[in-house]
């Protein structure tokens, strides 16, 4: 998982991180060394939801979020959003904007927290978790992401796991 802060310049939001304590923009609409899928969720939710006006409510009181995304980093894996209010939110109108943010982005979980206060698309009362697999070669005991093509399917052990999005 990757974890900004959101910061105004002008009239638009950015992604920072903290050096010496002061937030610092990372310069880009995504974190090159986050998940190809993370990084796609990042540029589509800046440019189309936080510094798109039509989105007010969503961006309003924003300070911090975070990425959470499944291992096997392709367009259908899992991705979690949580978004982090400095002031209380309107969270019937929060949650028509997050079903668009959730429906675009194609997100297993839009989550937003204010002043103690959970919230989220689809409802729930706590964090979804991030579904993932792996393989685990018998004898050697490598493990993998993907089932290598050349292998036969016989010679590994399918895993599928739920990972609490907090646990990485």
């Amino acid at each position: 998982s990757c974890t900004f802060q959101i910061i105004r310049e002008g009239e638009k939001f950015q992604y920072a991180m903290r050096t010496n304590g002061q937030p610092l923009a990372i310069g880009a609409p995504y974190f090159p060394i986050a998940t190809r899928r993370i990084q796609e969720a990042m540029v589509t939710l800046l440019e189309d939801f936080l510094n798109a006006s039509q989105h007010s409510v969503i961006a309003r009181g924003l300070t911090s979020l975070t990425f959470s995304s499944s291992w096997t980093d392709e367009a259908c894996s899992d991705c979690v959003i949580e978004l982090l209010y400095g002031e209380p939110v309107v969270v019937n109108e929060w949650k028509l904007e997050a079903a668009s943010v959730y429906e675009t982005l194609r997100l297993r979980q839009v989550i937003g927290r204010s002043k103690k206060k959970f919230f989220s698309v689809p409802d729930s009362s706590k964090p979804y978790t991030l579904r993932d697999e792996i393989f685990i070669q018998k004898g050697i005991w490598k493990t993998n992401l993907r089932l290598p093509e050349e292998s036969a399917t016989s010679n590994f052990i399918r895993v599928k796991y739920e990972k609490p999005v907090s646990a990485f």
